[in-house]
């Protein structure tokens, strides 16, 4: 009697201990690829004025194993000083579950939304620039 008394409170204590294991989504994993700009502008005038952009892509990376985070690549083609110029900037970014959206952050300032294969991006500091953009990941 007593040894099945003592089964039945191991087998309990087994089911018990057993915790299903808490996974964190991999949003890097949704979020990684190369984007086209569709729209860009930027406000802002140091180093130098940028204006005219005329093409350029945003490039996602995931930064190390991180599942919350990408480094944000933003390369253009556009004019400073009238002079056509080549810009590029890497920054990490944070990524956090929002419904059924994907918020990016800067540090604690949300700068962006991925939402359906589109990143909407909104005052995103960009070594003295503020950038605003829309890109496509096909």
């Amino acid at each position: 009697m007593q040894l099945r008394l003592l089964l039945i409170l191991l087998c309990g204590l087994a089911l018990v201990s057993c915790k299903k294991a808490d996974t964190a989504p991999d949003l890097a994993a949704t979020v990684v690829g190369t984007y086209t700009l569709s729209s860009f502008s930027t406000t802002g005038t140091q180093p130098i004025a940028i204006t005219d952009v005329t093409s350029g892509t945003a490039v996602a990376t995931r930064n190390g194993n991180a599942l919350t985070n990408v480094v944000f690549a933003i390369n253009f083609v556009g004019k400073a000083a009238g002079v056509e110029a080549k810009l590029s900037q890497s920054q990490p970014i944070e990524l956090t579950q929002s419904g059924s959206n994907i918020d990016l952050y800067s540090g604690t300032t949300k700068v962006g939304t991925y939402s359906n294969k589109v990143i909407t991006v909104s005052n995103y500091n960009v070594s003295g620039f503020t950038v605003n953009f829309t890109a496509t990941k096909p």
